[in-house]
């Protein structure tokens, strides 16, 4: 291992390419694999020209780094992670207006002919329930990929709002 990483050194020195490396959704990836993937990041911390991003919730990995009481996942970023930015959560209000421009794209005509009251039906079934499901904008573009595909076959047939609410019910309740 250690000839494959000089080896890799000298390549890096001659040819003076800068690398990016980025990984994301690492708070998605269980415990094992979480320090798995930290573990060969620091071995790999010394070789020239490369930096990495790495995208996780704070939290999630910190808890997974963490070890009983001897080790501290904060500790352990700290070593490592050479600077840190902390992006705020988009606010409900944001989710719930980035969910709708996604809706209107999708249901198109619908919202033309009675766009103020399917946006009010919109609002109030999204308000009355459906908003705790969408905390990220992950969860507001996986919802909406999801509908259009369930959405296309029936769009004729019903009210896009209640199809809206049942698949999203289908989607995080099943």
């Amino acid at each position: 291992l250690s000839d494959a990483k000089a080896k890799l050194t000298s390549d890096l020195e001659k040819f003076k390419t800068k690398v990016v490396v980025i990984i994301d959704d690492i708070d998605r990836l269980s415990r094992d694999e979480i320090v798995h993937l930290f573990s060969s990041i620091k071995a790999l911390l010394d070789l020239p020209y490369i930096v990495y991003i790495a995208a996780f919730d704070r939290k999630v990995v910190e808890k997974a780094l963490s070890v009983g009481n001897t080790i501290s996942g904060a500790d352990y970023l700290e070593k490592i992670v050479q600077a840190s930015f902390n992006l705020p959560y988009p606010s409900e209000h944001m989710l719930g207006h980035l969910m709708i421009s996604k809706l209107t794209n999708l249901f198109g005509s619908e919202l033309a002919k009675e766009t103020f009251i399917l946006r009010t039906r919109f609002w109030n079934v999204y308000h009355a329930g459906l908003s705790k499901y969408f905390r990220t904008p992950r969860n507001v573009l996986r919802t909406a990929s999801m509908f259009e595909l369930t959405f296309a076959g029936c769009r004729d047939e019903i009210n896009p709002v209640d199809f809206f609410a049942m698949e999203t019910l289908r989607l995080f309740e099943s």
